[in-house]
């Protein structure tokens, strides 16, 4: 079976939420409240472009692909 060398996924995020990423801690704030949520058990690397979240992963075996998805 053929591998994946990287995945990339963009998440828009709507005007209301703001984002802030720190390494791997993520917070979502919106008027329902707050989230935060940390990935360092994931190879999985998050970034922001243009107020969208963006999830990248090299060469992902079955969790990082399931994760990247969700």
């Amino acid at each position: 079976m053929v591998k994946l060398a990287n995945i990339t996924e963009t998440i828009p995020v709507p005007d209301d939420v703001t984002v802030t990423i720190d390494g791997y801690d993520v917070t979502v704030k919106g008027s329902s409240g707050e989230l935060k949520r940390n990935f360092n058990h994931n190879k999985i690397t998050i970034s922001q472009d243009d107020g969208d979240v963006v999830l990248k992963v090299a060469f992902p075996n079955k969790k990082d692909k399931a994760m990247v998805g969700t």
